[in-house]
């Protein structure tokens, strides 16, 4: 396995490759499983696949607990597979039937407040007044005994659970079909959230949208079945070009996710 340190800029992305060679090490030499904090798991496979060539020692799977984690560890194990599972997850009940549903901010803001690593934290799939916490292990019990409230509630209730007791929502998006001049960024932007060009200039030049976790300009043109986020915005995905307009516009169908 071969990195090419010489195009390696970014300093997140060569701290990231160094500890990946590193655990790959461990994991060859001290046979054990070891992994790695989260991160977006579309950044991790961006960087892997941009830097990264020819095989690592040992085995490694990009894991974040179900199909479409949007963050995920990155484990390594000298094994036909894994033994171990590298993320425990917990089930936070809120005990009350009333209210405004809690949001990601909600939970999220509680577990920070612990003094826990946004790093250790996977995703968080929230269903109503129930929501599934991927984390490292060696926080979950921790996570466990002191979350005492989320939000303005007090009375919960936080259990560890397996994988396959986790409920995962279907996704909810709005669909949005429009005509665009290209598949520029600005272009998609403006169409899925309904902003103009001009002010998602200014946003993208604020380094706010981000493609598979890295920053992208406005003349970047996206894939079908790519997804691009916008900082204060949320997630579109491009799913469709279905055709040419008679002034030879591409008509798309995009997916804003809610």
């Amino acid at each position: 396995m071969h990195i090419q340190w010489v195009i390696v800029t970014d300093e997140k992305e060569k701290l990231f490759l160094k500890t990946i060679l590193e655990y790959d090490d461990k994991a060859y030499n001290q046979h054990r499983q070891i992994s790695t904090n989260f991160y977006e798991t579309d950044w991790i496979e961006s960087v892997l696949k941009k830097y990264v060539k020819g095989k690592f020692n040992s085995n490694y799977e990009i894991i974040g607990g179900y199909k479409e984690a949007t963050r995920s560890v990155v484990s390594f194990f000298p094994y036909p597979q894994i033994y171990q599972p590298p993320i425990a997850t917990l089930k936070v009940e809120v005990k009350t039937g009333i209210g405004k549903p809690l949001t990601h901010r909600d939970y999220l803001g509680s577990i920070l407040g612990l003094g826990i690593e946004r790093s250790k934290i996977g995703d968080i799939i929230i269903n109503q007044f129930i929501a599934y916490i991927f984390c490292e292990p060696e926080i979950s019990d921790y996570i466990r005994w002191n979350l005492t409230h989320v939000g303005r509630y007090s009375k919960i209730e936080v259990s560890l659970v397996k994988l396959s007791e986790v409920i995962v929502p279907p996704p909810n998006f709005k669909e949005i079909t429009g005509t665009v001049s290209s598949l520029r960024l600005d272009s998609i932007l403006s169409l899925g959230f309904g902003i103009s060009r001009s002010e998602c200039s200014k946003l993208i030049n604020q380094d706010r949208a981000k493609s598979k976790g890295v920053i992208i300009n406005k003349s970047y043109n996206l894939e079908v079945e790519e997804t691009i986020s916008l900082k204060g915005y949320g997630k579109i995905k491009l799913v469709e070009v279905i055709g040419v307009s008679r002034k030879n516009r591409l008509y798309v169908k995009v997916h804003k996710y809610m």
